[in-house]
């Protein structure tokens, strides 16, 4: 799915890039649901999670999100495929959004007593990444057939592993004609860190150069 081609998305980057999720999270969060037509599961501080069918799609409400998307995609990554396994697959991530894996929700009552021995082994085998947060099993998923993996895993110590000295604090344009590269009709502005990703291929789909 081309996210940027959903109903209302231009006037949801203008929410982004307003920053309008500083002042009044779950309102934007429910708004932003709405612009784009899509179930609302859920919302923190900074981004709001949305229904795809298939996936999830977890959406910035702000500048804090936009960074925490930017972090959370480049982590995934930058990561050998013996570590990528423990954590959400990230399928492809934009300029105030990133898909992720459809899991299956834990909590205390739900998936937590069977899987937290293989909970704690997963911790200490990423434990030099510096993820945090990660004790409560809300922030873990249960992938079919397999277990449980990390959920949300954008606040961590290790250093962003996409860094580029741009400042994330703006959104690109994407407007044709800017010296953007095209694909699949998105436009990957060199100012954004991380480009748009394949994850099929395992490569940046578009370096911005």
């Amino acid at each position: 799915m081309d996210v940027e081609k959903l109903p209302n998305w231009p006037a949801v980057r203008a929410m982004i890039e307003s920053d309008a999720g500083a002042r009044n999270p779950k309102r934007v969060a429910r708004k932003i649901a709405g612009l784009l037509g899509l179930p609302y599961i859920g919302s923190g501080a900074h981004r709001v999670a949305l229904d795809l069918g298939s996936a999830i799609l977890k959406v910035a409400l702000g500048k804090r999100g936009l960074r925490e998307n930017q972090r959370e995609s480049g982590l995934f990554f930058s990561l050998p495929p013996r570590q990528r396994v423990h954590l959400a697959t990230c399928l492809a991530a934009g300029p105030g959004w990133a898909l992720f894996e459809k899991l299956i929700p834990m909590s205390y009552q739900s998936g937590y007593r069977e899987h937290r021995l293989r909970m704690q082994e997963i911790r200490n085998e990423i434990k030099r990444l510096g993820i945090y947060d990660i004790s409560s099993p809300r922030n873990w998923g249960l992938r079919e057939g397999w277990g449980p993996v990390v959920l949300d895993y954008s606040l961590y110590t290790s250093p962003p592993p996409a860094a580029t000295g741009n400042s994330a604090s703006s959104l690109p344009s994407g407007r044709p004609g800017s010296p953007a590269n095209k694909l699949a009709g998105k436009y990957c502005n060199p100012e954004y860190s991380p480009p748009i990703y394949c994850y099929q291929t395992n490569r940046k789909e578009c370096s911005g150069t």
